[in-house]
């Protein structure tokens, strides 16, 4: 009698049986493909930010080392034709290439 009663109540309180939920299988994999490419953007963003700076540091060492070696007779002012000009000009020009316009829209 027990186990007739027991199968009674193993089907009553037994959990209906369901089928997977393919909108949220969709919704975890497009999750873990935006992850991977957010992954992906921040090591690229950080491989150039790491490269910029390197760059940077080389430009400044460089007018670090010409601003050393520069004759002393130059009263303050950088001649025209000297290196430390040449490198005022390439700097100039490494800013004004790398500067993205705006994306502004009237």
């Amino acid at each position: 009698m027990s186990g007739d009663m027991d199968l009674r109540l193993a089907s009553l309180l037994a959990l209906p049986e369901t089928a997977p939920d393919p909108a949220f299988a969709d919704r975890v994999m497009r999750a873990v493909l935006a992850e991977q490419r957010l992954g992906a953007a921040r090591r690229t963003a950080l491989t150039r930010f790491a490269a910029e700076m390197c760059a940077t540091g080389a430009a400044i060492l460089a007018f670090v080392l010409l601003a050393r070696f520069a004759p002393a007779e130059s009263d303050g002012y950088i001649p025209l034709f000297s290196p430390a000009a040449v490198g005022l000009l390439i700097l100039g020009l490494w800013v004004a290439v790398s500067a993205r316009p705006s994306e502004s829209r009237f």
